[in-house]
Parts: structure tokens; C-alpha cells; sequence
């Protein structure tokens, strides 16, 4: 069978779903010797993290003259994709990121991932109008799709719970790396800081990742303020920055606060592998990947109560109310202050557990899938 993917987001920011793409079909082209692949794009990839077995079999789409730069991703994924399916003769189209084409229904059968249904579950956090777009999107996928393929099996529940009419749903789990287990690939990172004991926090979307409730807990202990740093990882727009390093000022924490943004996968691993915790609060998620990464580089995790955070978590001690920073003071302390074989004892659970979460295990169940259409 073709097999075509929409991979229009590795043109863009490496990202979430640009990390989803390129690790689910680096997997996928080494597991699957049976179909053959060809992957699509609005606009030509010239990210060197992408890797060369996707690059070379991705065909590029000649836009017509009155397309809007502005708009002509959109354009594709909804209407200009259905051309390149034909000229492939495409058999089962995989869109990695909620789109499917307008009105594209024939012999061909179609695959799309939800990553999360924030736009109906938490509208708040993605906005008005991206949940409103989100909405419509969704809707007119779920119409097209044959299988909806979602991270998390809480995700699945909300897609099953909004469209109990669809057939085919399916939970199938992210994975990590494997160089995230290998100790011996770590880097050191020039923080400009130095190297003081420090918490962790990742985020692309502050608000959503709750950096307010990690900077608020902290400030609220002394013991926390006076030993530890705060390293916040993730590309952070300018306006959100200066609210968080306000903040973190006036809860006398700003000095020991860094923003850590264009950190290289291995660079992020050397932090999740030298940090004392990683704090994860987030309101809503879909997956949580960075919880699951840094359990794999033996990093204790504490995360939210909610959404698909305690389906990663295997000792659901260490989950905590998003919305209760005094919750989130006292785990981290707590944390923080015990034994060193105790510590260890969670560390070592952790990292037994998290060795189902590889992407090769991610890319046999989607193979499964495509083989069973």
C-alpha cells in the first residue's frame, strides 16, 4: 500500500507534533519493510532535525498565485493535500495534527491523530478563536476519518464521550527516545549560572504549564527560595516572559529564576538528568511527554491530578491540584527532603515503568493500524 503523511508542521518551529512526526516514522520506516511511504508538505523543510529517510521521500506543493503566504498552510492541509493523494495514488492517508481535507471522501481510507480536545475540554487555555478553529476542524475530521488515533486513553475518553458514533478510536502512547536512557550521552549546558541545585520546569505554554503556580509554590517556602534554583525550559513569547520574571520578582526569586529557550534535545536531557525535580502542574494535557522523558533520565516527577497526567504516573503519591499551591509547595518539600535511598527507590520505579514508553513500541500499533484498513 502508499501510505501518505501530511508533515507540513517540520517546516515550521520544531514543536510538539514536529518531535511526533519525526520520531513515530523514523520508527515507522525502519518497522514497516511492507508499505511504502511518501510524505507532504506546504512549503520546503530545511530543518537539520529532520531526519534524512523523511527528506528524501517528501514531495513539496507548487501553491497558485492567489494563495496569501499568510494562509497557505492552512490552504494545504485542508484543500491543496488532496491533489498530491491523487498524484501518489495514495491508499491511507495519515494526518499527524487534526486536519483532514474537505470533502477528500473515496476508495482511500483516512487516519488522524488528536493530540489533546483542549478546544472543547479547556477552551480557556487555548483561546478563542484557536478553540473555535479547533472546533470546526475536529468536527469536520471526525466526519472523514476512518481511525482516530489519540495519545492518551483520556484523550480517547473525550473524543469517545463528544462523538460516540465513531467507530474506530484508539489510545496509542508516545514514547521516548532511546538515547534518554543512555547515560553516557549527557551534555553539559552553560546555564550562566552556577550549577546550585535547581527545579525544573518546561513549558512552551506558561499559562496552560501553570509557571505561575511553580513560581507562586516556591516563593511561598523559604527552605525552597534559600537551596534551590528555578530552571524554566521553553521557547516563552516576550510579553508572557516579562509577566513570569515579574513575578518571580516579587516573590524575591527573580535573581534565582533562569529562562532557558533554543535547548537542543541533548541539552535537555542533561537537565532533566541534573535536575533535583521537575515540577509539572500543567492545567490540561493531552500526553505529557515531558513527564515520561524525565523519569527516563531518572528525574522525579511531580504533575497534575488531572487530564492524562496520572495515566503516566506510576506512583500517584506525587500528583498534586494545579490550582493549590500550597499542594505543590509541600510535595516539592517533601520531595526534596527525603533520604537519599528513598529518593533512589523512586527513581528506580520510575525508570522501570517508563521503558514501555518507546517510540518503537508507538510505531508497531500504528503500523497494526494502517495494516488493518
Amino acid at each position: 500500500m502508499n501510505i501518505g503523511v501530511n508533515v507540513s508542521a517540520l517546516a515550521g518551529p520544531y514543536s510538539g507534533i514536529s518531535r511526533y512526526i519525526s520520531n513515530l516514522y523514523r520508527h515507522i520506516l525502519k518497522e514497516d519493510t511492507s508499505n511504502d511511504y511518501v510524505f507532504f508538505s506546504h512549503v520546503p523543510i530545511t530543518s537539520g532535525l529532520v531526519p534524512d529517510e523523511i527528506l528524501r521521500r517528501t514531495k513539496f506543493f507548487t501553491f497558485p498565485h492567489y494563495v496569501p503566504k499568510s494562509i497557505q498552510k492552512v490552504f494545504f492541509d485542508l484543500y491543496g493535500i488532496k491533489a498530491m493523494l491523487n498524484d501518489h495514488h495514495v491508499d491511507i492517508y495519515h494526518s499527524p495534527a487534526y486536519t483532514l481535507p474537505i470533502g477528500a471522501k473515496s476508495k482511500r481510507k483516512y487516519v488522524v491523530t488528536f493530540h489533546d480536545m483542549i478546544a472543547f475540554q479547556s477552551p480557556k487555555l487555548s483561546g478563542f478563536f484557536i478553540s473555535v478553529y479547533l472546533r470546526i476542524i475536529i468536527f469536520l475530521s471526525i466526519r472523514l476519518a476512518d481511525w482516530i488515533i489519540a495519545d492518551s486513553e483520556h484523550t480517547a475518553h473525550d473524543i469517545i464521550q463528544r462523538y460516540p458514533r465513531h467507530p474506530k478510536v484508539e489510545a496509542i502512547h508516545l514514547g521516548i527516545p532511546d538515547d534518554y536512557f543512555q547515560l553516557e550521552n549527557s551534555q553539559h549546558l552553560n546555564s550562566g549560572t552556577d550549577w546550585k541545585p535547581y527545579i525544573l520546569a518546561v513549558s512552551t505554554h506558561p499559562y496552560r504549564k501553570n509557571i505561575n503556580g511553580i513560581i507562586q509554590a516556591i516563593g511561598k517556602s523559604e527552605f525552597l527560595k534559600n537551596n534551590y534554583n528555578l530552571f524554566v525550559v521553553g521557547t516563552i513569547p516576550e510579553g508572557q516572559k516579562g509577566d513570569i520574571l515579574r513575578l518571580a520578582s516579587d516573590y524575591g526569586y527573580g535573581e534565582k529564576m533562569k529562562l532557558l529557550h533554543n535547548v537542543s534535545d541533548a541539552q535537555l536531557v542533561t537537565l532533566y538528568r541534573q535536575a533535583t525535580v521537575l515540577v509539572y502542574p500543567s492545567f490540561y494535557e493531552g500526553f505529557g511527554l515531558p513527564i515520561i522523558e524525565a523519569m527516563a533520565c531518572g528525574c522525579p516527577v511531580i504533575t497534575s491530578n488531572c487530564s492524562s497526567m496520572p495515566e503516566l504516573m506510576p506512583d500517584k503519591d506525587w500528583l498534586v491540584d494545579p490550582h493549590n499551591t500550597y499542594e505543590i509547595t509541600l510535595k516539592i518539600e517533601t520531595l526534596l527532603s527525603l533520604k537519599s535511598d528513598l529518593r533512589r527507590s523512586i527513581i528506580g520505579q520510575n525508570t522501570s515503568w517508563v521503558r514501555r514508553f518507546t517510540w518503537s513500541n508507538t510505531a508497531k500499533k500504528m503500523v497494526q493500524v494502517f495494516g488493518s484498513l
